[in-house]
């Protein structure tokens, strides 16, 4: 995550003049629930841009 990091702070910073805030990384198991709603491990990973955290379900990775 470091690195995707460090990338769109590059850009936000060099294309648009502004400041990147960096997401709170959550990781679950099956099932969140998040700003953005109820997810379940069939959503993948994702960003909810409500609570700013991105979201990976370590579930999913075992697929």
């Amino acid at each position: 995550m470091k690195d995707t990091e460090d990338v769109w702070e590059k850009i936000f910073r060099e294309q648009f003049g502004k400041e990147y805030r960096k997401p709170t990384l959550v990781l679950f198991d099956g099932a969140v629930e998040s700003a953005c709603g109820f997810q379940q491990s069939a959503t993948g990973p994702f960003y909810c841009p409500t609570d700013e955290k991105l979201y990976i379900d370590l579930s999913f990775i075992d697929y």
